[in-house]
């Protein structure tokens, strides 16, 4: 597919995914299989990680960020790289050796456990698009063809199923999380909104009697005229 350009001429697509490949932020006008390598091996540290490996407002601080873990590329490693229209904007950054490991910080268990995934991710996350695994091989990786192995496995099923439901309630949880706060600051309007209406009332409706002032609730200026002392 190709990306859509402003009327300015510049390309607005690529900063809508946190998965876009770095050829497409470069400016690339065709999206490729490569590309879509390289947004599964996001997807999949996205799952080991439980948040998006890379997530940036602009273009420069996206490659700046991606740079940082899968290495800035040279003219030697990425030979098409001088080729893309926003090749400048990161001509002049600091050089970063590439390391994907960076983004996992793991205990050694689960470095043992996760270390094939991690590899494969390694393989897909490559800045040069002819220098990644294809799809095809990518089935056929070790972590892959074990996965498949021990998917008969009850005790790999029962841990799929653990590790699957933990992840939703994760994403699940902060979901109902931010529905349960709008929810109860719904109410505290309405409730607001009700005692207002309540005091705002004329003082010959309601009396004098200070059980219908709230407004020391309110935190506004009495409406009620004070009472007398006899």
């Amino acid at each position: 597919r190709k990306i859509k350009k402003s009327r300015s001429g510049e390309d607005k697509g690529p900063m809508s995914s946190p998965y876009e490949a770095p050829e497409m932020l470069l400016g690339s006008p065709k999206h490729t299989m490569e590309t879509d390598v390289w947004a599964m091996g996001c997807l999949l540290a996205h799952l080991l990680l439980r948040r998006p490996p890379f997530t940036h407002r602009d273009r420069e601080s996206m490659m700046r960020a991606i740079c940082k873990v899968a290495g800035t590329p040279s003219k030697k490693q990425f030979r098409d790289l001088t080729r893309f229209p926003y090749y400048g904007q990161i001509k002049g950054e600091k050089k970063y050796k590439r390391n994907i490991e960076r983004m996992f910080h793991m205990d050694e268990n689960d470095r043992r456990t996760y270390q094939g995934a991690i590899d494969l991710i390694s393989e897909m996350l490559k800045m040069d698009p002819k220098e990644r695994i294809s799809a095809s091989q990518a089935l056929n990786h070790p972590y892959m063809a074990e996965f498949v192995s021990n998917s008969d496995s009850t005790l790999f099923r029962r841990h799929f199923v653990e590790d699957w439901m933990s992840l939703k309630g994760s994403v699940m949880g902060d979901a109902k999380r931010k529905d349960d706060e709008m929810r109860e600051h719904e109410k505290g309007i309405k409730r607001k909104a009700m005692l207002l209406a309540a005091t705002s009332a004329a003082p010959s409706e309601v009396g004098t009697d200070d059980l219908y002032n709230v407004d020391d609730i309110l935190n506004i200026t009495s409406s009620f005229p004070k009472k007398r002392k006899s």
